[in-house]
């Protein structure tokens, strides 16, 4: 997998597959990562496509570290409006 991963240690007591979808805090305090991770949504669209292909049905936790509720995610969803988009054009 590339961006979905099966947490190790104490972690592995929260979920069985974790995803981190921010970098680092980048030496800020409070944990809230300004920008996703590089190609974390293609990644993680990947991961998820492998996942079904081998009907892996386990759960997956997101932001073991960061904030979840960043304030800026507008890569993200720029991202996938671009690709519903893209998605609903293929379909007409």
């Amino acid at each position: 997998m590339r961006i979905i991963y099966e947490p190790k240690g104490w972690a592995a007591e929260y979920a069985s597959l974790a995803c981190n979808l921010y970098g680092d805090a980048n030496g800020k305090k409070g944990g809230c990562s300004p920008k996703p991770k590089p190609g974390v949504l293609e990644k993680l669209e990947l991961d998820a496509r492998d996942m079904a292909a081998n009907n892996d049905t386990r759960r997956i936790l997101y932001q073991f570290i960061g904030d979840p509720y960043c304030p800026n995610q507008d890569d993200m969803h720029e991202y996938w409006d671009k690709k519903d988009r893209e998605e609903r054009e293929d379909n007409e």
